[in-house]
């Protein structure tokens, strides 16, 4: 079976997402214009699906860049996984997606202000999918999110490389892959092969 060339879809999809955080960023000023226009209108809490969860309260989109409102333009998905090196801790797989490298790659992207027509043109970029391994090498066993993911400032290793937290007690290693490069599921299992031998190398572990 011929395989499809997947780059122009994916560069469709990054033209698509910077429209619709031009869109994401009207419809935010709109509604917060007609808020203002009400005396001691203060703000309770919003849902991004209609009646879909319950309200949120923990934060405010007027106050987040609609960037970070984009649907999976960068999200992170974090596994436990079981380290039989050492048995009393975990390793802590995460897998993260960015839909558009070109916003990824522009400093102060969060920032409110950045706009689309200020970043590259998206038929330059990529869309990828990153793997990282966490393991500990401390004394200590920590908490995966509490002690590491929600509050460490280490950096993420450049690709097929290993990067050491020693005051943490953790080391990484990761690899960013193309998804114009993984066609079907046999691409996609070879990449997941590929780092496996690459973090079992380069951290010293068994996968």
């Amino acid at each position: 079976m011929e395989q499809q060339n997947l780059e122009p879809v994916l560069k469709d999809v990054r033209y698509a997402y910077r429209l619709i955080a031009e869109y994401q960023r009207r419809a935010l000023d709109t509604m917060a214009t007609l808020a203002e226009q009400f005396d001691g209108a203060t703000f309770f809490g919003w849902e991004p699906v209609h009646h879909a969860s319950a309200l949120r309260t923990d934060t405010n989109p007027f106050e987040v860049t609609p960037w970070r409102m984009l649907p999976l333009l960068f999200s992170s998905i974090l596994f436990e996984l079981e380290a039989e090196e050492w048995p009393a801790k975990s390793h802590l797989l995460e897998i993260n997606h960015c839909a558009d490298s070109g916003v990824e790659g522009v400093e102060g992207q969060y920032l409110p202000d950045l706009e689309p027509s200020d970043l590259p043109d998206p038929g330059g970029g990529q869309s990828t999918v990153s793997l990282y391994l966490w393991v500990q090498t401390g004394e200590a066993k920590l908490h995966w999110y509490n002690d590491f993911w929600a509050v460490s400032s280490l950096p993420y290793p450049p690709d097929g490389e290993k990067i050491e937290g020693q005051s943490l007690g953790v080391r990484g290693f990761g690899r960013e892959f193309d998804i114009a490069a993984l066609h079907e599921r046999p691409e996609i299992e070879g990449a997941a092969r590929s780092f496996q031998e690459g973090a079992a190398e380069a951290l010293g572990i068994r996968l």
